[in-house]
């Protein structure tokens, strides 16, 4: 019953609260598969910190559960929100090959966004999700491959990982 009636408030919760309630609710631990409906819905509420707090806190629910999100953290790499769209990018790098299906919103993100720091980001999560680069080749079509082959050398201060993500998309 307190369960019930603290999901129910938290979606009336302004932005700061609720940032710090879904942190309280996770260290608590009540019953993490219950909690991953509404970490995803969260991922779609109105402000960009309580969709920022709902990665995060999606995180404490281990990679098992959290896997089933995949798409959902995929489509937060369009968000209007740097921050928001930078947790995203941690999220899936932190799933690694689990996230496998969000690699071309990565790929979209590194060669697309027009942060540099969420532009790392995603190529730091294509080599940890995909690090020889097989999934990236599958679906990279050549005018994007070009691109994103450009938009990859230009972001070399990411390291050795990110350059082994580059022969597979010569051929």
């Amino acid at each position: 019953e307190t369960a019930a009636r603290f999901k129910a408030g938290l979606e009336n919760a302004i932005p700061e609260v609720l940032r710090d309630l879904l942190k309280a609710y996770v260290v608590v631990r009540f019953g993490g598969d219950e909690l991953l409906p509404l970490f995803v819905k969260l991922l779609y509420a109105e402000h960009g910190e309580v969709r920022q707090a709902a990665v995060e806190a999606m995180r404490h629910l281990g990679i098992d559960r959290v896997s089933g999100a995949v798409k959902d953290l995929a489509v937060l790499l369009a968000d209007p929100v740097p921050s928001v769209r930078s947790a995203g990018c941690e999220a899936l790098a932190w799933l690694g090959a689990d996230a496998a299906q969000a690699v071309p919103a990565l790929v979209d993100c590194v060669h697309g966004d027009d942060e540099l720091d969420i532009q790392v980001s995603a190529a730091r999560g294509l080599t940890i999700i995909d690090p020889n680069g097989v999934e990236l080749a599958k679906v990279t079509d050549h005018t994007k491959r070009d691109a994103l082959i450009e938009g990859l050398r230009q972001l070399d201060h990411v390291g050795r990982a990110l350059r082994r993500l580059l022969p597979p998309l010569w051929t």
